[in-house]
């Protein structure tokens, strides 16, 4: 779809958010009244109503009633016709639309003004990847329609698949290349929140028992993750390690772009720490994808992005050449062997009911 098509697959996702409750309400309705409380349909009814934010209406003074399927289908039935009556209209596209700034205030979170020095700073990432990768620049310009600047110090960038090509990004975002960056991994999550919404990635045991589904340990994160958010992963900093390379082939003596020697090294020790985490991540899904887990469809994502690995590789070889030639270089070498150090240091053992660590 178009990138001016943003609002129609945010509007198409709200809608498919009602149907999925319209669905689980049904099931449950379906069942005998006292059969109806605690079945893996109503389990799955309060998960549904739970993730669309609802709950707390349809359950007034905290309790669930037993009248929460009927309840839910009034909800569903209510804002289907005011879904109905806003269908969003095309609209030229004219690049990714800034949103106003997040603030966070206590446990709220409130819209602010706007940053014009952050909309120019979103603008030049854009030009930035336009002229360092075209193919990076139209992943972002075909997946990303709006850019809201958000204030939470531990927040780098997230999306969701429900806000199709919303990309919610820290305003201190900075450098340039950075920014760059976030909106090309905001853009990659998109594609792949696309190929899920047709075929599912992991097989249904592996994540929908959250107590007793297995966890897989996430080097970016350094914390156990479920198997679906180490796919992502994989994929987006994949995605990420060819941004640095591409970044660094453009600001060549012959490139387009201009970067400072420091800078350069910078991205040359970033593409390798990006290799390395990936090339972990690939081993723990090939043992997920040899048990199982993975599905066909999240098997073929998971060869897509090893085959984008090992085409990285000549140039990993070279970064690590210019590196190892100056002394600027040796010590981005150092916090390398720092870094390589810390993953070697957390091996990964798992089965299909948990992960320990050795």
């Amino acid at each position: 779809m178009r990138p001016s098509s943003g609002p129609i697959r945010r509007w198409l996702a709200e809608l498919e958010d009602l149907l999925a409750i319209q669905r689980a309400a049904s099931a449950c309705a379906a069942r005998p009244p006292g059969r109806r409380r605690g079945s893996p349909a109503w389990d799955r009814l309060v998960a549904r109503v739970a993730d669309e934010g609802v709950l707390s209406r349809l359950a007034p003074g905290g309790r669930i009633p037993d009248s929460l399927p009927a309840r839910a289908l009034g909800e569903v039935r209510q804002r289907l016709d005011e879904l109905l009556r806003r269908v969003p209209a095309e609209r030229a596209p004219a690049g990714p639309e800034i949103g106003r700034v997040l603030v966070e205030r206590g446990v709220h979170v409130v819209e602010g003004r706007r940053n014009r020095r952050f909309e120019a700073h979103v603008t030049r990432a854009v030009h930035m990847l336009e002229h360092g990768w075209p193919d990076g620049a139209r992943l972002v310009g075909t997946r990303v329609w709006r850019v809201v600047p958000v204030t939470a110090w531990a927040t780098v960038s997230w999306s969701s698949a429900r806000e199709p090509g919303v990309a919610y990004i820290n305003v201190r975002s900075a450098p340039t290349v950075r920014l760059a960056e976030d909106l090309v991994h905001e853009a990659t999550h998109m594609r792949i929140h696309e190929i899920e919404s047709l075929h599912a990635l992991v097989v249904p045991d592996a994540e929908e028992d959250h107590a007793r589904s297995p966890r897989f340990y996430s080097p970016w994160r350094r914390e156990w993750r479920p198997l679906r958010g180490l796919v992502h992963a994989v994929c987006t900093f994949t995605a990420g390690a060819r941004f640095f390379e591409r970044m660094l082939a453009a600001s060549s003596a012959t490139g387009p772009l201009r970067f400072g020697t420091a800078r350069r090294l910078w991205l040359a020790r970033r593409m390798l720490e990006e290799r390395a985490s990936v090339a972990l991540s690939l081993r723990v899904l090939a043992r997920a994808r040899g048990a199982g887990l993975l599905t066909r469809e999240g098997a073929r994502v998971v060869r897509a992005a090893a085959l984008e690995h090992r085409a990285l590789a000549t140039r990993a070889g070279a970064c690590a050449r210019e590196l190892s030639e100056t002394a600027a270089g040796r010590r981005e070498i150092a916090k390398l062997e720092r870094f390589s150090r810390t993953l070697s240091a957390r091996p990964v053992r798992w089965s299909r009911d948990h992960v320990t660590e050795t």
